[in-house]
């Protein structure tokens, strides 16, 4: 069993890039600080833009970088 996590981040331009990380477990931990944190660790994130699904995903983010929203 793993922690997977599906992060959506929206550039300014709009683009959307899927990426899963099997990090869900403190990931919100992480987020405390703002969005460097999630975007530094995602080139090491795969992005082949396939999302996880519901029985696979125990969480997701959606940075949107061009409103300054983060959904958790």
């Amino acid at each position: 069993m793993g922690d997977r996590v599906n992060v959506i981040v929206v550039r300014g331009c709009g683009v959307h890039e899927p990426y899963r990380t099997g990090l869900s477990v403190g990931v919100d931990l992480g987020l405390l600080e703002g969005p460097r944190q999630v975007l530094a660790m995602l080139p090491g994130l795969p992005q082949d833009g396939r999302w996880l699904d519901d029985t696979m995903a125990q969480g997701g983010i959606v940075l949107d970088l061009g409103r300054k929203v983060l959904l958790f």
